[in-house]
């Protein structure tokens, strides 16, 4: 076969009316780190990436990346807009009445941060997020106005620590969710009985009741939703299969009636022509 020459551009060309062409888009280098700052898009929406992934598998450290708010037109970001951006999560001030820091890496420091998530910008304090709507703005909000928010939003339980796990010394916590108090360790999190007094629990009683939700296993939803479909297609196919022996079984009746009939035109028909 004949080498294939044909090449085509790796990039997106977007469709649907944004004004930004082409993706990804360069809009310039960030002054800093020499990197390219580039508009793309993804599953959900635009966003803005700081230079390529290094390093491949397991080694490979990804870029700087963050999601374009929706009320900022795609067209309209400049490079000035986008270091902006990308210089989030932005530090605006210290709470005046919490003294519990809100992020690793702060230091000692009490502080409101301000992000952007998959749903759009918001505020983070003490373990809590607040979302921005209206005409507050990701990159210009002031502290009275993020403390005002964080007043004003729904307050949840804060967890309570039981004690540090022996195996590596990480907090064990209780928390309340939808369906009760929970302990959780790292990712791994165990209902507690009804019966158990939040209060009093024992750090011995913790460490139990989560080791045996780790000999669990996570559970397995799929059987429920599989069995089901099963038992819809065998049921059909039982139906076809009677509706088509019925079917079967009418055309040979109509055959042996029709059969019957030739059978007697033919046996009255010789008597006639011999007594004539």
């Amino acid at each position: 076969y004949p080498d294939c020459r044909f090449t085509r551009p790796l990039e997106v060309v977007d469709g649907e009316g944004d004004g930004v062409g082409s993706l990804p888009k360069t809009l310039g280098q960030d002054p800093e780190t020499k990197l390219d700052i580039t508009l793309r898009k993804g599953p959900y929406g635009f966003y803005l990436q700081r230079g390529e992934p290094v390093g491949e598998g397991d080694d490979q450290v990804k870029p700087k990346r963050t999601t374009l708010p929706k009320e900022n037109a795609p067209g309209d970001v400049d490079l000035k807009l986008a270091l902006a951006l990308l210089s989030l999560p932005r530090r605006i001030g210290n709470h005046p009445e919490t003294s519990k820091v809100i992020a690793a890496g702060i230091g000692g420091l009490e502080n409101v941060e301000i992000l952007i998530g998959r749903f759009g910008p918001y505020i983070r304090h003490d373990g809590n997020y607040v979302s921005l709507k209206g005409d507050d703005d990701v990159l210009t909000i002031g502290l009275n106005r993020a403390v005002t928010l964080i007043a004003d939003a729904p307050k949840k339980e804060p967890a309570k620590e039981v004690g540090n796990h022996p195996a590596d010394g990480k907090a064990i916590t209780i928390r309340t969710g939808r369906y009760g108090p929970y302990v959780q360790h790292g990712s791994l999190r165990a209902a507690l009985p009804k019966d158990t007094n939040v209060d009093d629990l024992a750090l011995e009683t913790a460490v139990e009741i989560l080791a045996a939700k780790a000999k669990k296993g996570p559970q397995k939803k799929t059987t429920k939703k599989t069995t089901k479909k099963t038992t819809k297609k065998t049921a059909k196919k039982k139906t076809t299969k009677k509706k088509a022996a019925k079917r079967k079984t009418a055309k040979k009746k109509t055959t042996k009636k029709t059969t019957k009939k030739i059978s007697a035109d033919k046996a009255v028909s010789p008597e006639s022509t011999v007594s004539e």
